[in-house]
């Protein structure tokens, strides 16, 4: 509830404006979060550009044509909504689609068309032209539109780039410069032993794109496949060798559906499953789609070949990262691949291999999923390795799975990054100033405030001390060193972790005559307060007392304190027992209860005494001491006759 007072308008209107603000700005989150939220579900296409090498040497290298039953199946593996733009390349580009075709049921067929184009006349291998053109065909793409439909490349060649006779052109390595920037990644399928791998290699690494190696034409299938894998979403379950007959292939729980694909390695392939649709087939595949379930399925496969299944599902990266680390110092990382839907993810064949990328600051680290870097067991999607920081303060973390599948999971978050791995604790001012009095070593404490076990070895001069800090907790130590001759001191503490060396501060050694010189000074000056003669000259002494030796009568007397410290009585001279030496308690109202010293039967000295002005131990000349307390003004009076 809102309260505005009386009198306060301006207030009340300025509570109204921030409480419309606030629902303003509730409804624009509103709005993005739905808008997100119908982008998250509209499906995502794919912008693919393929690029196929019409130079002569292709008609050794696949004088069967399969990379056109591979474009085949690539298309198959199109949705509706993705475009796809295929050109030849060699002396010159030859468009083979009119730019980019979006692929629906009235386009496949014309773009089945430009995969069967198997022309290989040319005698030139023109690489950067082919790049050149790719770029131009991107670029024909808005920037704003590349989020919804992402544009890759595929490269297929089994040459080196030999470009006609020279010409105003721009080199390779300047056309793949432009499509980095332009976030277009180009995957390389290089087919034969003919091949520049060197430069390939870098094409395909430098725009973040994949690259694979085909021995002979029939590999192509296996080409084009991974690449349809990565365009439609795909993760590959099972990858083998197999045998005629029945193959039993697991299937996770995730898997919607699945596709299988079988290459012979020669004759008639033939592919079947309970369940599944008929088997499309072409001269080098067979090709069928199956309903998705939990277990192993069960297939026929007619001859010897290549079997590899695939299947489109949602997984998601959960990543174990500790909120505050230390800097410079290693700490594990981990991340686990899991489905959203429930079941476990299994083993499928993608994880071989695997790794996730993990960025943390200015850094990037690989994690692995090979049971060797405490990520549990072997491909079975907890990744794990170890990761630091350069940088302090709080800093952004990403992980992503590095798979070859479009938007890959990743996960994302922040760390606190500490610049000093422990804290070093010293004892109190007090505590420090005594050990080094008693010559105890210093005591010193190191406090680990990270999420991360901090291993190394502590070392402060000849001292060490193998350490393994688990998070948050602490450590008591001492440390040889005496106290300082004069001024207190710091001696260096060091954590060698991996053969760096980083400080931690300094441990403070105090001076150990500090504690006996202030302890003399005090007792000097107690004893000077004590024995120190102090005059009460001038201060008026009051008795009273009460005689017992006959007729019970009470007396009084008033004496004045003399520069001798002397009482001098003014009316009379001091009464019995007064005139007696001893020592007297006054019984009435003291605190202490007691007679000392009865000089004679029947006589109880009772008296009461009081000075004014001073109170404490007092030294009253040769002839008479006085003790007197301000608690009750009780006094003791000793008088000592020469």
């Amino acid at each position: 509830m809102n309260h505005v007072t009386t009198g306060d308008r301006k207030s009340g209107t300025a509570m109204k404006g921030r409480r419309l603000t606030v629902q303003l700005c509730a409804l624009s989150l509103s709005l993005v979060a739905m808008s997100m939220q119908a982008e998250a579900a509209s499906p995502r296409h794919s912008s693919l550009v393929v690029l196929l090498d019409r130079s002569g040497s292709m008609r050794q290298a696949d004088g069967a044509c399969v990379r056109a039953d591979a474009g085949q199946l690539l298309l198959e593996q199109a949705v509706d909504g993705d475009r796809l733009s295929v050109a030849a390349f060699g002396d010159a580009i030859q468009p083979l689609t009119p730019g980019f075709v979006t692929v629906d049921p009235s386009t496949r067929r014309s773009l089945l068309s430009a995969f069967r184009t198997c022309a290989a006349t040319d005698a030139r291998t023109d690489i950067a032209a082919a790049l050149e053109y790719a770029l131009e065909t991107a670029q024909q793409v808005p920037q704003e539109q590349r989020r919804t439909f992402p544009v890759h490349v595929l490269l297929l060649t089994d040459g080196r780039h030999d470009p006609p006779a020279p010409r105003a052109q721009r080199s390779v390595d300047d056309v793949v410069g432009q499509l980095q920037r332009e976030s277009v990644q180009v995957h390389v399928l290089a087919l034969g032993n003919g091949v520049d791998r060197a430069l390939l290699t870098r094409i395909a690494r430098a725009t973040g794109g994949q690259i694979a190696y085909a021995r002979e034409a029939r590999d192509l299938v296996v080409g084009f496949l991974s690449v349809a894998r990565l365009l439609g979403r795909q993760w590959l379950l099972f990858d083998r060798l197999v045998s005629p007959g029945r193959v039993s292939v697991p299937l996770p729980a995730w898997a919607t559906e699945y596709q299988a694909v079988f290459i012979p390695q020669s004759g008639e392939a033939t592919l079947s499953a309970p369940g599944a649709e008929a088997a499309r087939r072409a001269a080098n595949y067979a090709y069928l789609i199956g309903p998705g379930h939990a277990g192993p399925v069960e297939m026929q496969v007619g001859g010897a070949g290549r079997l590899l299944v695939q299947a489109p599902g949602d997984l998601v990266l959960n990543a174990r990262m500790p909120a505050v680390a230390p800097r410079d110092v290693f700490f594990p990382c981990a991340v686990r691949l899991e489905p959203t839907r429930a079941g476990g993810l299994g083993t499928p064949a993608f994880l071989g291999g695997a790794t996730v990328s993990l960025r943390l600051g200015a850094d990037t680290f690989a994690l692995y999923d090979d049971g060797k870097h405490d990520d549990g067991g072997v491909s079975d999607g907890a990744f794990g390795g170890r990761c630091r920081s350069a940088g302090t303060g709080a800093l952004f973390w990403s992980a992503t799975l590095a798979a070859p599948v479009l938007d890959p999971p990743s996960a994302s978050g922040s760390i606190e990054v500490l610049a000093s791995p422990l804290n070093v604790r010293d004892p109190g001012i007090f505590s420090g100033w005594l050990d080094a009095s008693l010559h105890r070593t210093p005591r010193v404490w190191f406090d680990n405030p990270t999420d991360v076990q901090v291993d190394g070895r502590l070392e402060a001069g000849t001292w060490h001390l193998d350490v393994a800090m688990a998070p948050r907790s602490s450590l008591e130590a001492r440390l040889p060193f005496t106290g300082a001759a004069f001024a207190t001191r710091r001696e260096p503490v060091v954590l060698v972790q991996e053969g760096r060396t980083v400080p931690l501060g300094g441990v403070r050694v105090r001076p150990s005559w500090l504690v006996p010189a202030v302890l003399a000074l005090v007792g000097a000056m107690v004893g000077v307060l004590l024995r120190w003669p102090q005059s009460i000259a001038g201060s008026t002494l009051l008795v009273t007392g009460t005689h017992r030796d006959g007729p019970e009568r009470s007396f009084s007397a008033v004496a004045t304190i003399d520069e001798g410290g002397v009482p001098r009585f003014s009316a009379q001279a001091p009464p019995p027992p007064f005139d007696t030496p001893g020592t007297f308690r006054a019984v009435p109202g003291a605190r202490q209860q007691k007679t000392d010293f009865v000089p004679r039967a029947g006589q109880v000295p009772m008296f009461t005494a009081s000075i004014r002005g001073r109170a404490g131990m007092f030294r009253l000349g040769r002839n008479a001491s006085w003790r007197i307390s301000a608690d009750g003004f009780s006094v003791t009076y000793t008088f000592n006759r020469k």
